[in-house]
């Protein structure tokens, strides 16, 4: 009588652990597919970052351009007089 009551827990643990197993192998398969989903991801991030023009006038160039015009404009006005 306790052979069967330990050979039936034994089988329950088994069919448990068996379940566990299988839960584990879907999950993996799962973090395995979303590696994949995010590398291709970061590989259209760089290409998106590669291929967008970028701007011909940034606010650096137009800041300094605005210097020199301020600048010149201080020279013609003491020469001016």
């Amino acid at each position: 009588m306790e052979k069967e009551e330990t050979s039936l827990q034994l089988l329950n643990e088994l069919k448990e652990l068996k379940a566990r197993e299988e839960t584990n192998t879907q999950l993996l398969n799962e973090i395995k597919e979303m590696r994949t989903k995010m590398e291709k991801l970061e590989q259209d991030i760089e290409d998106i970052k590669f291929f967008t023009p970028k701007p011909v006038v940034t606010p650096a160039m137009i800041g300094q351009i605005g210097g020199l015009i301020l600048g010149a404009l201080v020279i013609i006005g003491i020469f001016w007089l």
